[in-house]
């Protein structure tokens, strides 16, 4: 493919990069990035190894795991004890999740590595697993912490570290899977949506690697992965026209070995970071990299962020942002702080998105199914509670606010051991009522979105903020709307803080905001 060239390197461009390979950039980081050039920016972002690591996890997930009792406790206790063992740990987990979406959240606001938190969230919905049946936040940030760990290196190391990965064992039914009894659940996804595509394996492939796969399982009390010889399928398989006693690495190399499995992710990668429907030969370079490297997935990333074809106008401001870029992309051109974990979760689940618990083994849609005529309506209502809080909270939220179970779920944080359901009903409602007025404020901080200096007149504040929101040059006629929405307020000199967020909350209350 042909590279980009440092006299086609604009402000724009670099804005682009940031948006698509990360979750966009305040001014001052998009310049930084500008000055590096094509080449040494492309670098920064992939090569980002050397950059600091980001925010720790929150401390559960550095502790010895509590949340499930040993076989002995389950053992000596009668019906009732057990039944309270297990409310114990749906509370414990459930507010474990909840800390780990905060964490997450603020980790893709601030992390020095945006294509590492971009591509871990990639890697989630291509390999999508659920809190909603694995039940265990533990083992979520295993997954987690996997998918950042390989998250641009060795695709089959990738695969491997799935394959033998707690939470897709536990999804997929894969630790159930004996010899007498094979589970085909994994076997079967592993070839149709995470590595080669329909049409390219048999009914008789997926028995055979169903077989290799077998005996593979999650320890009980350490929720690692094991490895169960007795459990195994130690026969011949014959698998893609090759026989041995294969395992389950050994099928992932066959699979990798394929013609298929390159092209099948380099159009996944593509369609995630430039545009739709890419053009064959685009795919055919980006899958003979792939291969030429072995499946090293930096080189490849590289050869697509460097292209013409990634900044062309197909690509720019063609995808519809998923609730997560648009809530952690909003926040980075508001230099805003992250607001409470919990209403995050409330946002972006309500947009379609809940971190940790995609819809279905194919993860989230996205594309077109991001937008329907309520949830953009929806997306104007929540930008009004990032720019102007207050009672635009109660507008969205209703008259009852923060309160009702599914809410209370979302935001409690802490987990509640010793209480009854009465008890734990009563310390939601009281935390909602503390946390309201919290919530109520505005992140927004308007002096750091509009400054002074870009208030001289309706055309520099306009500028100002067409470059800070949407960091391109619009249509005319967006323009034209826009400019006869200026003209319509009192010179930008005398502009109150209130007009700054009403300005701000209009303009991405508009098509063009939910597009990057």
């Amino acid at each position: 493919m042909n590279e980009i060239s440092k006299s086609d390197w604009t402000l724009a461009r670099v804005a682009h990069l940031l948006n698509r390979a990360g979750f966009g950039g305040s001014p001052a980081e998009i310049k930084e990035l500008y000055e590096l050039g094509p080449t040494g920016a492309v670098d920064y972002l992939v090569d980002y190894q050397g950059t600091g690591a980001g925010l720790e996890p929150p401390p559960f997930t550095r502790e010895p795991i509590p949340d499930l009792p040993n076989r002995r406790e389950m053992r000596d206790a009668d019906e009732e004890q057990r039944r309270e063992m297990q409310r114990k740990r749906r509370r414990l987990n459930q507010a474990w999740i909840n800390q780990l979406r905060g964490w997450w959240f603020e980790r893709m606001r601030t992390s020095p590595r945006p294509l590492e938190e971009k591509l871990t969230l990639f890697w989630h919905g291509h390999f999508a697993t659920s809190f909603e049946k694995v039940k265990s936040a533990h083992i979520m940030y295993g997954q987690n912490a996997m998918f950042r760990k390989n998250a641009a290196g060795s695709f089959e190391d990738l695969v491997v570290a799935v394959s033998k990965d707690p939470a897709m064992l536990s999804y997929l039914d894969g630790a159930q899977s004996r010899k007498k009894a094979p589970n085909e659940n994994y076997a079967r996804e592993l070839m149709e949506l995470f590595t080669l595509g329909e049409g390219n394996y048999s009914e008789k492939d997926i028995a055979e690697a169903a077989r290799a796969f077998t005996g593979w399982t999650v320890n009980r009390e350490t929720r690692t992965f094991r490895k169960a010889p007795r459990n195994h399928d130690g026969g011949v398989k014959t698998f893609m026209g090759e026989s041995g006693r294969f395992d389950g690495e050994d099928i992932i190399k066959l699979i990798l070995d394929h013609p298929a499995a390159a092209e099948f992710m380099s159009i996944k990668l593509w369609e995630f970071f430039a545009y739709s429907n890419p053009e064959p030969e685009i795919i055919n370079e980006l899958a003979a990299t792939m291969r030429s490297n072995e499946y090293q997935l930096r080189p490849v990333l590289k050869s697509m962020f460097r292209s013409q074809a990634f900044y062309s106008t197909r690509a720019g401001r063609t995808q519809i942002k998923s609730p997560v870029q648009w809530l952690i992309g909003s926040l980075k051109v508001l230099e805003s702080p992250l607001p409470d974990p919990g209403l995050c979760t409330y946002m972006a689940a309500s947009l379609g998105q809940t971190l940790f618990e995609p819809p279905n083994v194919k993860g989230w849609e996205g594309g077109s199914a991001w937008i329907t005529t309520a949830n953009l309506l929806h997306r104007y209502n929540l930008a009004s509670v990032l720019v102007e809080g207050g009672d635009s909270v109660k507008e969205v939220f209703g008259d009852r606010g923060l309160g009702g179970p599914e809410m209370g779920r979302m935001f409690m944080q802490e987990p509640m051991m010793d209480m009854d359901d009465a008890e734990i009903r009563r310390t939601r409602r009281q935390e909602m009522r503390k946390r309201r007025a919290e919530i109520s404020q505005p992140v927004m901080k308007p002096d750091m979105v509009l400054p002074k200096e870009a208030r001289a007149s309706r055309d520099t504040a306009r500028k100002h903020l067409q470059w800070r929101l949407f960091q391109s040059d619009l249509r005319p006629k967006d323009v034209a709307a826009f400019d006869q929405f200026f003209a319509d307020l009192p010179g930008p000199d005398a502009w109150s803080n209130e007009d700054i967020r009403a300005v701000v909350h209009a303009m991405m209350s508009t098509p063009q905001y939910q597009l990057t």
